[in-house]
């Protein structure tokens, strides 16, 4: 008997934890945006999306940038980039969506910049979105 609830257990385990959103196969659209910590946010967040692209080009992804707003310093505002998977993905396996979509939310950094003494802490706001299929009769606007 216990055996057989340990086997439902983990049966029921996974069948809450696999995905099976329609979304995971998507591509996704990055967004990147600084928080606090004034130019030193803008810095972390320019060396976030360059770490995200180099994961994209070592993925085979497609990386384009769609928008991009830079500081006087060279860091980075905010910036919009569509990833999409160059090679269709096989069956089971996450698109670019569903492999970085847990990366959302708030990332943050405490180190010395080069300019100071004292440790600061920077944030950086991270939004991935499922991005729409173009051929998909699910973006349709309903006039009713």
């Amino acid at each position: 008997m216990t055996e057989q609830l340990s086997k439902i257990e983990d049966q029921l385990t996974n069948e809450m934890l696999r995905t099976s959103d329609k979304d995971n196969q998507s591509d996704a659209i990055l967004e990147i945006r600084a928080g606090t910590g004034g130019d030193e946010a803008s810095l972390f967040a320019s060396e976030l999306l360059s770490a995200y692209e180099k994961y994209a080009k070592v993925q085979g992804w497609k990386w384009e940038v769609l928008t991009t707003t830079k500081t006087e310093l060279g860091g980075l505002r905010e910036s919009s980039v569509s990833i999409s998977n160059a090679y269709n993905s096989e069956e089971g396996v996450d698109g670019v969506f569903g492999q970085l979509q847990y990366e959302s939310g708030v990332h943050r950094v405490q180190r010395v910049p080069i300019n100071d003494i004292r440790i600061h802490t920077s944030a950086v706001s991270v939004a991935v979105l499922p991005a729409m299929d173009d051929n998909s009769s699910e973006n349709e606007i309903s006039s009713s």
